[in-house]
């Protein structure tokens, strides 16, 4: 299947929505915008900005968590994702959407400086029926190989 990757530099445009699905899984999305800006040579010179795109940025589970703790809007970012274009209809109106599933979402450090603080991962916690699950495989395991002194008798 043939996938549309995409790298993004722009700023964060609105709040960082943090939700959870029915099924526990965290989700963060926010929009990015992103306007080439040019020099212009010739009689009147200088920068001028260019049209502004806009994306919907979606991270998924340990992602969307660090996403919530560390991005705002303002905030200049890098985002790099699948990239999807989505057509929509409300009432009389219609448009297309951009939408980015991110595999990677950092501060623009040629911005200002930011600090990493590396998470570790915690051990999902067994459900009541995986807890004896776990207890007895432990002891099939520990019964299942006989010392050698059993083996001799």
């Amino acid at each position: 299947m043939n996938e549309i990757m995409i790298t993004v530099i722009g700023n964060v445009c609105s709040e960082v929505r943090y939700v959870t699905t029915d099924g526990g899984v965290p989700v963060a999305s926010f929009r990015v915008a992103s306007t080439p800006r040019r020099f212009r040579a010739g009689s009147s010179g200088g920068w001028s900005d260019g049209v502004t795109t806009y994306a919907s940025v979606t991270c998924w589970r340990a992602m969307a968590d660090h996403v919530a703790s560390s991005i705002s809007m303002g905030q200049p970012v890098i985002v790099h994702g699948r990239m999807t274009q989505r057509t929509w209809e409300k009432d009389t109106r219609s448009g297309q959407t951009l939408e980015i599933e991110a595999y990677g979402v950092g501060h623009d450090l040629k911005w200002g400086t930011s600090a990493f603080h590396k998470t570790t991962r915690k051990e999902p916690e067994p459900a009541d029926g995986e807890s004896v699950a776990i207890d007895l495989a432990t002891s099939f395991e520990r019964d299942a190989v006989p010392d050698a002194d059993e083996v001799a008798a």
